[in-house]
């Protein structure tokens, strides 16, 4: 297979994990006339459960999609198989896709490792938190370079399995994606899996380094979190827990604009040493996922704030406080602390220092994290050599000094 292909067959698809995007995805790909699918996890007893879902439903998935999408309705699909045997799962397979959040990565790719064959395309979504280094590091040079890897953003589906292996509610199924590639000569044939998949429009949009730099989860998560609890102490109660999108504030989008410039100024200097980088401002970003193909749903707004308080896919969210006594307190236990510091701030960080980019946005968050999460990610120099470094996916962490390294 050459990298340029842009007319790449995909001849199976392997779906890893069994979250709200594979359920979504069986059904999509059955309807898109790609007949092997199949679906391999071996964490827990997740498979046992799909199957015994699927056996209740007669065999099969239901996706029920919003009136407004494309398809529309309630698809049924059957995937080829559901096993926890990794070569089960990759029969006649040229095409694995990964929807996982970061911290899997690594368990994932040593599953796959003694199985993956030259020529295989690793689809992952969204692909941020250093992917292609954490692949690198578990398959090796020699393995990682006879593959196509590259990042689809944004995800395809906001969806939500209501009845597991049997049942998922499709919301939004997206119609416009970027895809970042390693090695870049790869863009043609990801382009070309994309949209055997999942249709849409596609983009390129560099290399897959610029997908661990995209102003998504932490750069909105984090920001949201330190405009509200900048000056929280242990064993404050907090007297409500505020709509973590709808009420959105004015100090929170700055702090996520100017983290953004950052990622920015990132990505210039990488240009500057010869790596394709694209990275989009935040709001360039919001605007790119906006709903524009649902029915009732006005062009999107210009600024960040009003993005997020009027963006449908973003309604009902709360804060991640847990009740306490008299009122909430902060979960510092929770994803938005644990994956979007150390997989995300800290990465960015680490690029940032590679690169000569300072980043005090950044590197102010972070402090402040760290404190409430009992960690030490940045010493008192402001440099990424906390004795907690070797927990996030900072290029640091992979014993990385130059810029080439990143590659």
């Amino acid at each position: 297979m050459s990298v340029h292909d842009k007319n790449f067959n995909v001849t199976g698809v392997c779906l890893i994990g069994a979250g709200h995007a594979v359920h979504a995805s069986v059904p999509v790909l059955k309807h898109n006339r790609i007949e092997n699918v199949r679906i391999f996890s071996n964490f827990g007893d997740e498979i046992q459960r799909f199957k015994e879902g699927m056996a209740a439903n007669g065999g099969e998935i239901t996706a029920t999609f919003a009136d407004h999408l494309t398809p529309s309705g309630i698809i049924k699909a059957k995937p080829t198989c559901v096993t926890d045997n990794i070569e089960e799962a990759l029969k006649d397979v040229n095409v694995i896709v990964l929807p996982l959040p970061s911290f899997a990565y690594e368990r994932v790719f040593q599953s796959l490792k003694p199985h993956l064959q030259p020529g295989m395309v690793v689809l992952v979504s969204p692909g941020q938190g250093g992917v292609h280094w954490v692949a690198k590091q578990v398959l090796g040079k020699k393995l990682y370079d006879s593959l196509v890897f590259f990042a689809l953003s944004p995800m395809p589906f906001n969806c939500r399995v209501t009845e597991f292996g049997k049942h998922v509610s499709v919301q939004a199924f997206k119609t416009d994606y970027w895809v970042f590639t390693s090695p870049t000569s790869a863009a043609p044939t990801a382009i070309s899996v994309t949209k055997q998949l999942y249709g849409g429009n596609v983009t390129d949009r560099g290399h897959i380094i610029s997908a661990a730099l995209l102003p998504l989860n932490a750069n909105i998560h984090p920001q949201r979190l330190y405009s509200m609890l900048k000056d929280y102490k242990a064993g404050d109660i907090l007297e409500t827990n505020p709509l973590f999108y709808e009420e959105m504030t004015l100090e929170a989008t700055d702090l996520m604009e100017k983290t953004s410039e950052e990622l920015g100024r990132i990505g210039g200097a990488l240009r500057k040493h010869g790596i394709p980088c694209d990275i989009p401002t935040i709001l360039e970003a919001e605007t790119f996922t906006w709903p524009h193909n649902m029915k009732g749903i006005g062009e999107c707004p210009k600024d960040l704030i009003s993005i997020f308080k009027q963006n449908p896919n973003y309604k009902g969210f709360k804060c991640p406080f847990k009740s306490a006594e008299g009122g909430w307190k902060p979960d510092f236990s929770n994803r938005y602390f644990t994956e979007d510091i150390p997989l995300g701030l800290c990465l960015f960080k680490g690029i940032g220092e590679i690169c000569n980019v300072s980043t005090p946005t950044i590197d102010k968050i972070i402090s402040w994290a760290q404190v409430h999460m009992q960690k030490s990610y940045l010493g008192d120099d402001q440099k990424l050599d906390g004795e907690d470094v070797n927990q996030t996916y900072a290029p640091q962490r992979f014993g990385f000094t130059s810029v080439n390294d990143l590659m």
